[in-house]
């Protein structure tokens, strides 16, 4: 026959929070509760016999299980950890029950684990049967309510309910082993602090004996650390690098930022803080385009599309599933299945047009966050790249619309008089979003007409017809259209019209099919296949660039011209007449997407990646161009007379070095430093006054020409083929790059040239940043940032 398992307690309970954690604790302190010596003399026992605990929820049935039954049957106490949820479990009350049926009702004991007692204690606890007599003299049976002792176990926390279960475990075993709760609290709270001052003792004593051995090695131990750390800081760096390489400036920010601590220190790890400084853009060149930041994507990319003021990013996965992207956070917004062969449009930044599966259009509400319906499937959808209106453009008519509001329509027979089957039109947006300029070509009569759409007012206005001739393109600027044509006499000219008085025109030969035309305040530009026009207002030529490819996308506001060449990585800028390309150097070799400029910044992604990248112009207050006056640095090549003292002192004690190794010194008497760089390129410190050996560098890229120190930074700059910053450590803590050290102003800022050609250059001023600014820089601009798990996981930022 099976032996009969004895218990103590029978832990009952509801499988639910908080009274499964209580349970938790409640059991294992009650199984390991070590019964005081002195008590446990008494009663004849150290520890309790089992404790029954149902560590599984029970199964759908009428009836408990035999072994619970068995359990309930041969357990001396039962404990409820009462809660709401624990009156509601018919179980937990069946267990109640089934306890009473073998056991008095003195042998419950109970927890309170949650809410209130009235409404977390089983009723059949609360109240006594009792006989008493009424009024008319007869013995009744009626229910007596009574108070239940009951250890409180609830907490506003883990930590607080577990301090209260420890306390509980105490009263729960002096009423199970039947001894006075108050005995066995003081004898176990000396038990206890007994045992502290034992394991203090014995701790105490091998602590002594361990510091005794460890002194030995403390110091080797301490530079080992100092080691390992600073390997670990300076990998950290080189991912930093790694990131930035890749275009993923926040990232490189993290990184950096990750090996430095918030107060300097010497230990710190200044090739963390140079490529921190390199990865912030603090001395960017102003005239340069470099990489803002790296936006990550849920889908491998197939294509994507920017919102006129950059807020917005939808992208087309290679699943055919369009998400769109709150840039600033990196929110999801919305994301929809996107037909083949049809596009989505943003109006502006107040919300997209996609056409659904069903197939009509949809219009999503970035306010409202909502779809609504357009309620038809037909049109060819376009939008204004400024931002004010999307269309819908039919075989005759074309519908404006803004947000989910028809705003204009016009149909053209209607609208020109004899206008032939055979006909074209195309929209022009003014840059200012107020107009839409519509040149409608009848191919029949040979004649453009062009028409106003006034958007504020909803106006249409027929401007002029130009006859004997078809519009390639063309751009309003101040009241002025600007228009080429593919066909008939006109062919080969650039014209300007003034749209108000129809004697006020000119044009300009250029005898190239120009297809495409720009234009703001200052400039107009004409694009053939293979140059770049570029004129003033008054179409007077200012330069003409050669290009090698079809130019497919043209932005232009009051300030700067943009123009990108297809597949091309990088655009073509004017700004007041002035003409730059700028390339970007982002090391792939992957499929181009079609590249995207939006408020000033520049977006290019790939087929297929998960990232697209992002690049701007960016505007320090640490570096601008300088026009005043300036104290020149100290700048030769080779040593003199004056340094011969200082080399004789060197060489005296510096066995290793030869005098036909030293290509040039460089003195700062003030700080009693010298620098000297020998004929391989590497550089040494020495004392001046002592000749003693202080620090090798090997960062400095190039010779080394100037050197000037910083009074009130306490900074050293040395300029080779970059100007290098290095502390009162000759910590090198960051490099401006590519410049020319000329001097410094009168508040000791380094005036630097930076070569733009070879026969042009600006002279900049810098102002020097300090640890404690880096540091601060750094945390504004990550603010709450952690790099995507993609990005840990791939350069082991983990």
């Amino acid at each position: 026959m099976a032996r009969t398992v004895e218990y103590d307690a029978f832990i009952s309970y509801k499988h639910c929070k908080p009274d499964s954690e209580i349970v938790d604790r409640l059991h294992r302190k009650l199984e390991n509760f070590k019964i005081p010596k002195s008590v446990a003399q008494k009663i004849g026992r150290n520890r309790l016999k089992r404790v029954f605990r149902d560590e599984a929820e029970l199964a759908v049935s009428d009836d408990l299980s035999e072994a619970i039954e068995v359990a309930l049957r041969n357990s001396k106490y039962l404990i409820a950890v009462c809660s709401p949820e624990y009156l509601k479990s018919k179980w937990c009350m069946k267990e109640v029950e089934t306890f009473l049926e073998y056991s008095d009702r003195k042998h419950i004991l109970l927890v309170l684990a949650n809410g209130e007692p009235e409404e977390s204690f089983p009723e059949v606890l609360l109240y006594d049967e009792v006989y008493q007599f009424n009024d008319d003299g007869e013995e009744v049976l009626v229910k007596e309510y009574r108070e239940p002792l009951a250890a409180d176990c609830r907490g506003e926390n883990k930590k607080d309910r577990n301090s209260a279960v420890d306390k509980a475990v105490i009263r729960l075993i002096a009423s199970i082993l039947g001894v006075s709760y108050d005995e066995l609290k003081q004898r176990h709270k000396k038990a206890q602090n007994m045992k502290r001052t034992i394991r203090t003792l014995i701790a105490f004593g091998i602590l002594s004996v361990f510091i005794a051995v460890c002194l030995v090695f403390i110091v080797k131990i301490s530079k080992q650390n100092a080691i390992i750390k600073q390997k670990y800081c300076d990998t950290l760096a080189s991912t930093s690098e790694n990131l930035l390489r890749d275009g993923r400036r926040k990232d490189a920010v993290y990184a950096a930022r990750l090996a430095l601590p918030d107060k300097k220190n010497k230990n710190y790890s200044d090739s963390a803080t140079k490529i921190l400084v390199k990865s912030l853009g603090i001395y960017d060149n102003p005239d340069s385009l470099t990489c803002d930041e790296d936006i990550l994507l849920p889908t491998s990319l197939n294509n994507y599309d920017i919102s006129c003021n950059g807020k917005y990013l939808s992208v087309l996965g290679l699943e055919l599933i369009r998400y769109v992207i709150d840039i600033d956070s990196g929110e999801i917004i919305y994301f929809f299945d996107e037909p083949e062969y049809y596009f989505s449009k943003f109006d502006g930044e107040r919300g997209i047009v996609h056409k659904s599966l069903n197939g009509n259009y949809l219009y999503y509400d970035f306010s409202l966050l909502d779809d609504i319906d357009l309620g038809f499937s037909d049109g060819i959808l376009d939008s204004d790249p400024y931002g004010n209106i999307y269309t819908f453009e039919y075989n005759e008519r074309i519908d404006f619309y803004q947000g989910s509001s028809l705003i204009g329509s016009i149909t053209f027979k209607d609208y020109i008089p004899g206008l032939s089957d055979r006909f074209d039109s195309e929209l022009v947006y003014d840059n200012d979003g107020k107009t839409v300029w519509i040149y409608v070509s009848d191919f029949d009569y040979l004649k453009t007409t062009i028409v106003e759409f006034d958007v504020e007012n909803r106006i249409f206005t027929s401007l002029f017809d130009i006859q004997d001739t078809i519009i390639n393109c063309l751009k309003e600027e101040n009241d002025y259209i600007y228009w080429a044509s593919s066909s008939g006499s006109n062919y080969g000219n650039l014209y300007m019209n003034n749209v108000n008085d129809v004697y006020d025109a000119k044009h300009v030969y250029l005898d190239e099919d120009i297809y495409r035309i720009e234009a703001n305040e200052e400039n107009v530009v004409a694009c053939s296949d293979s140059h770049i026009f570029i004129f003033d207002n008054n179409l007077q030529q200012i330069n003409v660039i050669d290009i090698k490819d079809y130019i497919n996308y043209t932005y232009s506001n009051d300030d700067e011209i943009i123009l990108m060449e297809l597949g091309k990585k990088g655009f073509h800028k004017i700004r007041n007449g002035e003409y730059n390309y700028y390339s970007i150097d982002d090391n792939s070799n992957g499929i181009l997407d079609i590249s995207a400029y939006s408020n000033g910044t520049f977006y290019i992604g790939y087929i297929g990646e998960n990232h697209i990248s992002s690049y701007s112009f960016r505007q320090s207050k640490y570096i601008y161009p300088y026009y005043g006056d300036f104290n020149e640095a100290q700048s030769k090549v080779g040593y003199n007379e004056y340094d011969r003292e200082f080399i004789t002192k060197i060489l005296a004690k510096d066995y290793s070095l030869t005098e036909e190794q030293i290509y040039n010194v460089l003195q700062i008497d003030e700080t009693d430093t010298g620098f000297i760089q020998l004929w391989d390129g590497q550089v040494r410190i020495y004392s001046i006054k002592s000749g003693d050996y202080i620090k090798t560098i090997y960062t400095v890229d190039g010779m080394i020409n100037s050197l000037v120190y910083d009074n009130n930074r306490h900074l050293y700059y040395l300029n080779s083929d970059n100007l290098d910053v290095f502390d009162d450590d000759y910590k090198n803590i960051y490099s401006i790059e590519k410049c020319n050290l000329l001097g410094v102003d009168d508040n000791n800022n380094p005036v630097i040239v930076i070569w733009i050609s070879d026969f042009n250059y600006k002279e900049y001023l810098i102002t020097p940043v300090e640890y404690d600014e880096i540091i601060e820089l750094s945390d504004v601009y990550l603010g709450d940032f952690v790099p995507d798990n993609r990005v840990k996981a791939k350069y082991n930022l983990e």
